[in-house]
């Protein structure tokens, strides 16, 4: 394990605290922080995006810095503006757009049935 994971280890053992210190203060159960340092998927398939932050600000860095350690890996503003157009549009408008369609839809039968 050398990832994210091994990271987080590194850098709780060099703050001198314990597993249950650091889950206690950014507000997870020892058992799920254990995970996150042993499961370097932990971070992004299993902690919601606000508990990573506390992680990340526990240890004094932004998500970013947690996440990907070498700024030279940092993806462009363009790409950070891409992901999180997408990302609002994939939680806001992806939803509205399934009910519009399902709306017109239900408006088309219902017009078909009454003509028909």
């Amino acid at each position: 394990m050398n990832g994210i994971g091994k990271r987080i280890e590194n850098m709780r053992i060099a703050a001198g605290k314990t597993e249950n210190e650091v889950a206690d203060a950014v507000g997870m159960s020892t058992d799920e922080y254990w995970d996150l340092e042993a499961y370097d998927d932990e971070i992004i398939d299993v902690l919601s995006v606000d508990t990573a932050k506390r992680v990340a600000t526990y240890f004094q860095l932004s998500l970013l810095q947690l996440l990907v350690p070498n700024k030279s890996s940092w993806p462009t503003k363009s790409i950070v503006s891409t992901v999180l157009v997408e990302k609002v549009f994939s939680l806001i408008f992806r939803p509205i757009l399934m009910e519009i369609q399902l709306c017109s839809l239900s408006i088309f039968q219902n017009f078909w049935k009454s003509s028909g």
